[in-house]
């Protein structure tokens, strides 16, 4: 812990509110960012897949995937998977 703190200088201490009701929205909101920040990872992570294979998709913002977080690896087997599943589907 004392290396990262040599790295990175500022430091800003959060205190979580004393309040139960406060506590409790502030805890729910933290749970909303993670999900949010999850969901643009792994689009951002399908996004760098699809642009490796040449394709691409405009309306992959609209989609909403917080219960799991891609990586290259697992993106590009998510991205295989659809592939064929369409391809099957569609044929």
């Amino acid at each position: 812990m004392k290396q990262l703190s040599h790295l990175f200088l500022n430091q800003v201490t959060i205190q979580t509110p004393q309040d139960e009701a406060l506590l409790s929205d502030w805890k729910q909101q933290l749970d909303r960012d993670t999900e949010t920040l999850k969901s643009k990872s792994n689009i951002v992570s399908i996004h760098t897949v699809l642009d490796r294979i040449g394709l691409g998709c405009s309306d992959l913002e609209k989609t909403c995937i917080k219960d799991l977080a891609l990586t290259n690896e697992s993106g590009s087997h998510f991205i295989l998977f659809h592939l064929v599943l369409c391809s099957i589907l569609y044929v």
